[in-house]
């Protein structure tokens, strides 16, 4: 991002899923692959 802040970026983030929760609402996995899709619309949302 600091070269290109452009949600491009952020193709192939990967989030570990190592130290986050898992409950009955979603899985430590869901939750990691969530913040990266999370960071690409934010930084969409910041460039539009």
């Amino acid at each position: 991002l600091a070269k290109s802040f452009d949600a491009a970026a952020l193709d192939g983030l990967k989030v570990p899923a190592k130290g986050l929760m898992s409950d009955l609402h979603a899985s430590a996995e869901y939750r990691a692959n969530l913040i990266a899709v999370m960071a690409k619309r934010a930084v969409a949302a910041a460039n539009a």
